[in-house]
């Protein structure tokens, strides 16, 4: 497996994007953000995707997000005639602090938007700090023409930024534990809570403490 393809399995799950230019159907789309949508999905990692930012009510599933992707200006497929919302930045903001009130995930802006006026939000909401590394990547559209540079510039992120690493790892081999502690269980008793809830009742014991720890 090659180091690319290696970076984006510590990605595997359900990642979401987030663009006004998905909300137009059509094969001739010029945004590139259409070309980042095609090159996740040939790395066959799945995604749920949205024209504007989600209501909070829908926030609050996504607990289990492998990765977000948004573009910080939701409002370029507006005709020019109208006005963008003065509320949009700070839309922007809100939903980030949403996010991250429920699941911590790598959150990747691209857009066509001056990537320091964006970073300077963000510090000013302080949600990023330029002097260390962050869960929050922001890049150009314009420098990811191809897929390869898509990807290049995630893995040298995930290099430089260990918090996202660590955590991408320790996902993986949690998720493949708990899979396996429960088949196992499963396929000796698939009453296996209520068995052993009786066994630590007839010891005495906290059977909801004993079973929390033993799992």
């Amino acid at each position: 497996m090659s180091k690319v393809n290696y970076r984006l399995d510590l990605f595997k799950g359900i990642g979401i994007i987030i663009d006004d230019a998905l909300s137009v159907q059509s094969e001739n789309q010029n945004d590139i953000i259409w070309k980042i949508k095609s090159s996740f999905e040939k790395q066959n990692i799945p995604l749920l995707t949205f024209s504007e930012l989600p209501q909070n009510e829908q926030v609050q599933n996504f607990h289990t997000i492998s990765f977000l992707l948004f573009d910080w200006d939701l409002y370029e497929q507006l005709p020019a005639e109208v006005s963008k919302p003065q509320t949009a930045t700070s839309d922007n903001i809100e939903f980030i602090k949403q996010f991250n009130a429920v699941c911590f995930a790598p959150i990747f802006i691209f857009s066509n938007e001056n990537t320091d006026d964006i970073k300077n939000r963000l510090v000013e909401a302080n949600l990023y700090d330029s002097a260390k590394n962050n869960h929050i990547f922001v890049e150009s559209k314009s420098n990811l023409k191809q897929s390869r540079t898509l990807f290049t510039k995630i893995n040298k992120w995930i290099t430089t930024t260990p918090s996202i690493y660590v955590l991408k790892e320790w996902e993986k081999s949690l998720s493949r534990a708990k899979c396996d502690l429960f088949h196992d269980f499963y396929n000796i008793n698939p009453n296996f809570p209520k068995v052993l809830q009786q066994t630590f009742t007839v010891d005495g014991v906290d059977e909801n403490h004993e079973l929390g720890a033993l799992i």
